[in-house]
């Protein structure tokens, strides 16, 4: 006995053990108390007398009879103390208590402990797992998830989807604020802290956008919240947010402003195509027949004086030829959707593009194929063979000139996920640089050479595809660039598969006399073109309008052959058509159709019915005779066989 314990009265001393919150105790080591506070009565409703007549085992949970069991020995045999040892004793109403146990070695191996009902504290704890745990769910369900940093602790939780939005396994170690603030993109580190530090100087939330690198490397865009929790005195004690991973979100906006850029800019290239095509129709045509006539010529002309003509026109040809590409490009843009979609093999499509596409290709790499068997997509193959020499030609257009194709691969796979044929065409160039990744399917732009590329390949290829259910991405790769199509697979052949546009040939001879052509178009030097172009073979009548050209036919009916502009002020080319199916029904297999812009579905299709061909505008002179040639002799051969004209039903 210590000197103050001396002078403390034994009745006192036992008093003020009794009035103890906590559950004093002295066991010994057979297992059983010999001596107990009274608080044991107050706190499990046995009488101390009753706890002290049996093993103290007997009033332990079953489920911790063991570990309690365990802890006891190592008391006895090593006289080691037990701190903070947690186990549930029976309360006399049934009902089970959580005792915290401190407790060390006495004089002959008697525990001297105290004991703290901990029930309480131990159902909060629960409570707050049930609560985080909820949270969690709701967190999983809207796709979110938070932090929170203490302070005081210098410590931070994450929740479990934070774990995961990082690619982390949950509870795989403690996360630190260091670790943390370095999860984000270099660039992106500087504002994150000084969102952080700005909550907690100012005591104001705050709201940011980022790039988060994952454990595996995976760039994911993330949008953080954060406030700043205040104590009774004024302190900031802890910040608390929510983080929300916006990746998906971002992509899917990206998807609907490409497809608003798409839908204006294949609006906008339907008007300017017929815009440039009619200037370009005659430039081109000219230039053509400047050719023929400087070839006739080349006798008459100094040998160096020709060589310079004739380079001076392939040169303005090539140029016009570059501007009828990117024209050509445009109308492509504004036309998906209109094409005729049939049942397409993917198998065939692929070694059909690999056909056209391989020459390019070996020039610059080895091309390695690895087409499993699929079915077939429901699209127009031309469409489709067109977005797979884009992408193989784009390929190979990537790698560094200049190499040798033994350095370079380019690689085909394709593939059945599901109910989608997915095609992967990668290369082993240099790759696209991040910060252009979001802008190569966007109209006119190119990451190739100036004067090398329209800039429309892709953004044509992107149009097809989402007209067909389909996609095109550029996937994460390491070295090179790799796209990925998916279409959805088809399983129905169309009945229509194999069907052309009806051409009316004919066997019989052309007359002798010269065949009259009737051009009607508004543009004079288009007609002044034609009639350049057609004259050493043809007889040639121009027209400025369709009211004039009904005029003429109506004076004049012993046309061989019309050539009609489509868009024309007053009366188009169309509504000339439409009075000749009542008025001049047998010249409608001599009619072509000129334009320099799209046709809608039901106008193609009512021109295919009656078996008019369009002539796209800039003109390929030859094409254009050989064509015309063609009707005038379809036409004479109607005649002469003395059969019925078209009928208006037709």
């Amino acid at each position: 006995m210590s000197p103050v314990a001396d002078n403390v009265p034994p009745e006192l001393l036992h008093e003020l053990l009794d009035h103890s919150p906590d559950l004093l105790a002295i066991a010994g080591p057979e297992g059983g108390f010999s001596w107990l506070s009274r608080s044991w009565e107050r706190t499990l409703g046995w009488t101390r007398e009753e706890l002290m007549s049996r093993p103290f085992v007997e009033f332990v949970h079953p489920d911790d009879v063991e570990r309690t069991i365990e802890q006891f020995t190592r008391m006895i045999e090593r006289g080691e103390p037990a701190v903070s040892f947690e186990n549930r004793y029976r309360h006399r109403d049934g009902g089970w208590r959580w005792l915290q146990w401190n407790s060390v070695v006495g004089t002959g191996l008697q525990l001297l402990s105290f004991a703290r009902d901990v029930t309480e504290r131990k159902e909060e704890r629960l409570r707050d797992l049930e609560r985080i745990r909820l949270l969690e769910m709701s967190e999983q369900l809207v796709g979110i998830a938070h932090w929170r940093l203490d302070l005081v602790a210098e410590r931070l939780r994450w929740s479990t989807g934070v774990f995961h939005i990082h690619g982390m396994v949950p509870g795989d170690g403690e996360p630190t604020l260091e670790v943390a603030i370095n999860s984000y993109h270099p660039d992106d580190r500087a504002m994150i802290e000084r969102c952080v530090s700005d909550a907690i100087a100012r005591q104001a939330g705050y709201e940011v956008s980022a790039r988060l690198i994952r454990a595996d490397g995976e760039i994911r865009h993330v949008e953080s919240i954060g406030v700043p929790e205040v104590n009774l005195h004024g302190d900031v004690v802890a910040v608390f947010g929510v983080v929300r991973d916006i990746t998906e979100d971002r992509r899917m906006e990206e998807t609907i402003r490409r497809s608003e850029r798409m839908v204006s800019v294949g609006t906008m290239a339907a008007g300017i195509a017929h815009e440039i095509n009619n200037p370009l129709s005659y430039l081109m045509g000219n230039l053509q027949l400047v050719r023929e006539e400087l070839d006739r010529l080349e006798a008459l002309l100094p040998p160096d004086r020709f060589s310079e003509l004739d380079e001076m026109v392939d040169d303005s040809v090539a140029g016009a030829q570059r501007v009828r590409k990117i024209v050509n490009g445009m109308r492509a843009l504004s036309r998906v959707g209109t094409s005729e979609a049939t049942s397409v093999s993917v198998d065939d499509a692929i070694q059909a593009a690999i056909s056209i596409a391989e020459h390019e290709v070996r020039l610059r790499a080895r091309l390695e194929v690895e087409v499993e068997p699929m079915g077939s997509v429901f699209m127009d193959e031309t469409q489709l063979v067109q977005v797979l020499v884009n992408v193989l030609v784009n390929a190979a257009q990537a790698l560094p000139p200049g190499s040798s194709p033994d350095e370079h691969l380019v690689r085909v796979s394709a593939r059945e996920e599901g109910t989608h044929a997915v095609i992967s065409v990668s290369d082993t160039g240099p790759g696209i640089p991040p910060e252009l990744r979001q802008r190569i399917f966007d109209p006119f732009f190119t990451t190739k050479p100036v004067g090398t590329g329209t800039g429309l390949g892709l953004s044509i290829c992107h149009s097809i595809l989402t007209h067909h259910g389909g996609t095109i991405d550029l996937a994460e790769t390491a070295v090179g660039a790799t796209f990925v199509i998916q279409l959805p697979l088809s399983e129905s052949p169309d009945a229509r598969a194999g069907e052309g546009r009806r051409r009316i040939t004919s066997d019989a001879s052309r007359s002798e006399e010269r065949p009259r052509v009737l051009v009607v178009d508004d543009e004079e030097a288009v007609r002044a073109l034609l009639s350049r172009a057609l004259r050493r073979e043809f007889d040639v009548t121009t027209s400025a309008g369709g009211s004039d050209a009904i005029g003429r036919l109506l004076r004049e009916d012993l046309f061989d052959a019309v050539i009609l502009d489509l868009v024309m002020p007053e009366l188009s080319g169309h509504d000339v058509v439409e009075w000749m199916r009542v008025e001049r029904p047998s010249l409608l297999c001599r009619t072509m159709i000129a334009t320099g812009g799209s046709l809608t579905t039901d106008a193609e299709s009512a021109l295919e019915r009656l078996a008019i061909p369009v002539l796209r505008k800039p003109f390929d002179i030859p094409d254009l005779r050989q064509e015309l040639r063609r009707r005038v002799d379809a036409g004479r051969a109607e005649s002469a066989a003395g059969r019925p004209p078209v009928s208006q039903d037709q």
